[in-house]
């Protein structure tokens, strides 16, 4: 942080994804989020949002600060287990079991009951409710969470290649590997290719006169 520090003690700092509030409180207090998961070639939104509180007073006019978020990305690569278990189970049971019940119970009962309730309510409730609330609630949120410029902020997802090539300002870095290189290294040797014919041709015509 460069600056003044008692304006930097004042501002607030709210991070969120698409999911949850990730910090919310003053700048000074951010250490750091916690580690974060992120598939490679994948993409995810976070809103950083830093305000300035409005009952600060006329002290701190003129006064600035600087700061600097630092992302960094580290290989999750799982090490393998070096000693697998070679023989998890050697000797199953060979011997089940081979004499089940052979005597079961040859004489059911014939008659369970013969004379079963003939005469069921015929009418439980001949009078429900006519008239149900049709209008539960007639405006549920239908969008997850929005900056303020009103896009939604949206979860980890792969990146597409009409994201490198048509990024978004404040997102994706384009994809600017273009051809300058393979002309520049052209024209380097065609560069060296005239000079030296430029010195053939001059010993040529040293040597004819």
């Amino acid at each position: 942080m460069g600056g003044s520090e008692t304006l930097y003690n004042q501002f607030l700092l709210v991070i969120r994804d698409s999911d949850e509030i990730l910090h919310s409180g003053k700048l000074k207090d951010f250490h750091g989020l916690s580690p974060r998961f992120l598939k490679s070639k994948n993409q995810e939104d976070l809103e950083f949002q830093v305000e300035f509180p409005y009952e600060l007073g006329n002290e701190y006019q003129g006064l600035g600060f600087e700061v600097e978020f630092k992302f960094i990305v580290e290989d999750n690569t799982p090490t393998p287990d070096p000693d697998p278990d070679p023989d998890p189970d050697p000797d199953p049971d060979p011997d089940p079991d081979p004499d089940p019940d052979p005597d079961p119970d040859p004489d059911p009962d014939p008659d369970p009951d013969p004379d079963p309730d003939p005469d069921p309510d015929p009418d439980p409730d001949p009078d429900p409710d006519p008239d149900p609330d049709p209008d539960p609630d007639p405006d549920p949120d239908p969008d997850p969470d929005e900056n303020d410029s009103g896009n939604p902020l949206l979860p980890q997802r792969p990146i597409t290649d009409e994201d490198l090539k048509k990024p978004v300002k404040g997102q994706i870095l384009p994809a600017t590997a273009t051809n300058l290189y393979n002309s520049l290294l052209i024209g380097g040797i065609l560069l060296i290719g005239g000079i030296v014919l430029f010195f053939i041709q001059k010993r040529k015509r040293e040597d004819e006169s």
